[in-house]
């Protein structure tokens, strides 16, 4: 969680919106109150820490986002990226999960 709190405001300006518990000026909606952070949507955890759901701030929309170290998965994007071409993102057959866009973190080599 920590590096996609990293991320908030480059996301942002890049067109995605993080939950607000990732933004640095965030603070806990259990404080003050007597519930738990369990009981709080804000007191959740990740359980897949490299993906992450946000808001596309251009229409609203709902998405995913994914860290992919380079490192370990070399050819991740460019495998998304040839099922969501021209020839085969029509195909009732093509399950793979649309990529709207992708995004280079800047710097960060992998």
């Amino acid at each position: 969680e920590v590096w996609w709190r990293r991320q908030y405001e480059w996301l942002k300006v890049r067109g995605y919106l993080l939950r607000p518990r990732y933004a640095l000026d965030w603070v806990p909606s259990w404080e003050g109150s007597k519930c738990r952070a369990l009981d709080c949507e804000d007191g959740r955890t990740l359980h897949f820490g490299q993906i992450m759901d946000a808001t596309r701030v251009s229409d609203g929309l709902y998405v995913s986002l994914k860290m992919v170290k380079k490192s370990e998965h070399p050819h991740e994007v460019e495998i998304g990226q040839y099922f969501m071409s021209e020839k085969l993102s029509p195909d009732p057959k093509n399950y793979c999960v649309p990529f709207l866009d992708v995004l280079s973190v800047p710097d960060e080599s992998d």
